[in-house]
C-alpha cells in the first residue's frame, strides 16, 4: 500500500508538472505572438548595459579602427537608445549580438542581402517566427552570465577539496537508503549529512556564484541550440545545421545540463533548489563540466554566434514591424548620399526631409531649427543600413562608407581638459581615421565653437578643405555663415528656416537650398522674457556690426 500511494503520488506529480509546462507554453506563444511589433519597455539596470558590451569587447579586438563605431560616435549619436529602441531580443546573447551588429562597420553585402531574406520571412511567416522564438525565451536574459568571457579565456578555476562533494552526494544517498531498513539511524544520519550539505552548499556558492550562472546559461545556450536545430525550414536549414553539427560532439555532456538548469518561474522550483542542496549537484559536476567543455569551446562560439545573429534578425523584423514605415537601403558606387523622406528613428512623429547631398556640405539655420537634429537622422540611418539593412526612409542611397562624428563635445573637469582641447581632440581623430580605401562620411556640429570667431572660421575652414581633398565628405553643422562665403568652392549649402510672428518662432524643420539668411537669437530673448533693454541694445550691435564690420564700443 505504501508503494502504491507513492506510486500515485509520483504520477499526479508527473502529470501536474506536463500539464502546467503545457499552459506555460501555450501562454508564452501568445505572449511572443502579441508584443511582435511592440515598441520595446524593457528597463535597462546597471548590470544589463555593463554585461552587454562583453561580446563587442571581446569580437572588436581583431577589428581595425575604420571597421568599427567608437564610443564618442556612440554616444554623439545617441545610439544606446537606438539600440534599446530595436532591441526586442529574447535572450541576453540576442542582446549583446545586437549591441555588437550595430557597433560593426564591416561592410558585407553578401551577409546583409542574407540576412535581408531572413528577416522578411519572419515578418511574414509567423508559425516559423514562432518556433524560433520559442527556445530563445525559455533560455532568456541572464545579466552578467559571463559567457562570452568563459568562451574567449575558459575558466578553469577548479574548486578546491573537490573530493567532498561527491563523498557528501553518495553519504546523503546512503543515508536514504538506510531509512528502508533502519528509520532511526537513517533519519539521523540524513539530518546531519543534510545540514552539513546545506552548510557547504551556502559557503561555497557564495564565492562560485558568477562561474555557477556561467556554466547554468552555458548549458541552457546548448538545451536552446537543440530546440532550434529541429526546425524544419529551407530558409534556416544552414544555420540549424551549424548548431547540429556544433553541438553533436558536446551531445553527451549537454545530458549533465539538467543538474544546472532549473526554470525560476516553475512552481516546482524549491524542489530542484532543494536537490542541489542536499546531494551538492552543482559542485559534483560543476569541475568535471568545466573540464570537458573547455575543449569544445570552438563549437561553443559558432553556436552562440548562430543564436545570437538569429535573435538579432527576429528582432529587426520586429523593430520594422513597429514603426511607420522604412526601406531597405541602396547601395552604390557614387559619391553621393540620396535621401528621400528620411527620418530620425527616436523621433516618435517626425519630419522627415529629402536631399541630395553630392560633396561636402554646410547646414546652417537659427537655434533650434533642426538641423543638428538632420545631421544625426543621416548619420543614424546610414548606420543603421550598413548593419541591420533598415532605414526610417522613402529611400536611402550611398557608398558603404566609414561613419564617425563630432557633436556633443564636453570639457573634462577631473582631467582638466578645455573645451576646446576636447574639440581638437575629437577632430584630430576624425582626420586619423581617412583612408584610402574606405570612402569616410564624418558628421560635424558647431565646428570648433570652443574658440573666438576668428580663429575658429580660419581654422575651421582649413580643416574643412582638407577633408574635401581626401577621400571623405562632410556634414557640418554651424551657425558661422562667413564658412559660406569661404568654403564656396569645395562645400554645398543647405539651411533650416524659421517663421517669426508676434506670437511667437515656428519651425518647418524642412531643409532648403543655399545658407541661411535669418537669425533669432536675439528675438529668442525677447520670447523668453529678457528686459527689452537687453534685446534693444542687442539688436543695435548686431546692425551695427553688420553694417562696418566692427563693434560698437558701449
Amino acid at each position: 500500500m505504501t508503494w502504491i500511494i507513492i506510486g500515485a503520488a509520483f504520477i499526479a506529480l508527473v502529470i501536474t508538472m506536463l500539464l502546467s509546462a503545457h499552459m506555460k507554453k501555450k501562454k508564452t506563444i501568445r505572449y511572443l505572438s502579441k508584443s511582435f511589433g511592440d515598441i520595446p519597455n524593457h528597463i535597462y539596470r546597471e548590470s544589463d548595459l555593463e554585461s552587454i558590451p562583453s561580446y563587442w569587447d571581446i569580437t572588436s579586438r581583431e577589428y581595425r579602427d575604420c571597421e568599427k563605431i567608437d564610443s564618442l560616435t556612440w554616444d554623439d549619436l545617441d545610439m544606446q537608445k537606438v539600440y534599446e529602441r530595436i532591441n526586442n531580443t529574447q535572450s541576453s546573447i540576442g542582446d549583446e549580438f545586437l549591441y555588437a551588429t550595430l557597433h560593426s562597420q564591416k561592410f558585407d553585402a553578401n551577409r546583409l542581402e542574407e540576412s535581408e531574406h531572413l528577416i522578411r520571412r519572419f515578418e511574414s511567416d509567423e508559425p516559423l517566427r514562432l518556433k524560433l522564438q520559442y527556445p530563445l525565451f525559455r533560455l532568456g536574459k541572464e545579466a552578467s552570465n559571463g559567457l562570452a568571457e568563459f568562451l574567449n579565456q575558459p575558466n578553469t578555476k577548479r574548486l578546491n577539496y573537490s573530493f567532498l562533494y561527491p563523498f557528501l552526494c553518495a553519504a546523503s544517498l546512503i543515508s536514504i537508503a538506510i531509512i528502508f531498513f533502519n528509520h532511526a539511524v537513517g533519519l539521523t544520519s540524513f539530518v546531519i549529512v543534510s545540514l552539513i550539505n546545506i552548510f557547504l552548499y551556502y559557503k561555497t556558492k557564495l564565492g562560485l556564484t558568477q562561474q555557477l550562472t556561467t556554466v547554468r546559461y552555458l548549458f541552457a545556450m546548448l538545451k536552446c541550440a537543440e530546440q532550434i536545430s529541429r526546425i524544419r525550414d529551407p530558409i534556416c536549414d544552414s544555420y540549424t545545421e551549424t548548431l547540429r553539427e556544433n553541438h553533436r560532439p558536446i551531445k553527451a555532456i549537454t545530458k549533465l545540463s539538467k543538474v544546472f538548469l532549473s526554470n525560476p518561474s516553475s512552481e516546482l522550483d524549491f524542489l530542484t533548489e532543494y536537490m542541489k542542496m542536499m546531494f551538492l549537484l552543482d559542485f559534483v559536476f560543476y569541475n568535471f563540466l568545466l573540464s570537458s567543455i573547455s575543449k569544445y569551446t570552438t563549437q561553443c562560439t559558432a553556436i552562440y554566434d548562430t543564436i545570437g545573429y538569429l535573435d538579432t534578425l527576429v528582432s529587426v523584423a520586429s523593430y520594422r514591424e513597429s514603426v511607420d514605415f522604412y526601406c531597405e537601403p541602396n547601395f552604390t558606387d557614387h559619391r553621393e548620399i540620396v535621401v528621400k523622406q528620411l527620418a530620425h528613428p527616436l523621433i516618435k512623429h517626425p519630419v522627415s526631409n529629402t536631399v541630395t547631398i553630392e560633396k561636402m556640405s554646410l547646414i546652417t539655420g537659427s537655434n533650434a531649427s533642426g538641423k543638428s537634429t538632420f545631421v544625426k537622422s543621416v548619420a543614424v540611418n546610414m548606420l543603421l543600413a550598413q548593419t541591420i539593412h533598415t532605414c526610417i526612409a522613402q529611400e536611402l542611397s550611398f557608398r558603404p562608407s566609414f561613419l564617425i562624428s563630432s557633436m556633443a563635445v564636453r570639457d573634462n573637469i577631473e582631467t582638466g581638459e578645455s573645451y576646446y582641447i576636447a574639440e581638437l581632440n575629437s577632430l584630430k581623430r576624425v582626420l586619423d581615421g581617412l583612408n584610402d580605401t574606405t570612402r569616410c562620411v564624418c558628421f560635424i556640429d558647431e565646428i570648433l565653437k570652443g574658440t573666438n570667431t576668428i580663429e575658429r572660421i580660419a581654422a575651421s575652414s582649413a580643416i574643412l578643405q582638407y577633408l574635401s581633398s581626401r577621400n571623405a565628405l562632410a556634414l557640418v553643422a554651424t551657425h558661422d555663415i562667413e564658412l559660406t562665403e569661404i568654403t564656396q568652392t569645395f562645400c554645398d549649402n543647405f539651411h533650416f528656416r524659421e517663421t517669426i510672428t508676434e506670437e511667437g518662432i515656428t519651425f518647418d524643420y524642412q531643409i532648403h537650398n543655399g545658407y541661411a539668411t535669418t537669425k533669432n537669437a536675439i528675438r529668442l530673448l525677447g520670447f523668453m522674457g529678457y528686459p527689452t533693454s537687453i534685446t534693444e541694445q542687442a539688436e543695435s550691435l548686431a546692425q551695427h556690426f553688420e553694417k562696418i564690420r566692427s563693434w560698437e564700443v558701449l
